[in-house]
């Protein structure tokens, strides 16, 4: 699998940075910014704040 072109994010189960993101759905918040909510491939989900 390509991850060249993936979200990457901080696990905070894991402790890890620059974690792919599976199944990644974005999503507008109220103030106009843009939050990617997915998983790190197994049970741990992960959120990242989008710019």
């Amino acid at each position: 699998m390509d991850t060249t072109k993936m979200i990457k994010a901080y696990c905070l189960k894991t402790k890890e940075k620059n974690v792919p993101m599976h199944d990644a759905v974005i999503t507008k918040t109220a103030r106009g910014g843009y939050i990617a909510n997915g998983n790190e491939g197994k049970v741990n989900k992960m959120a990242d704040i989008m710019s």
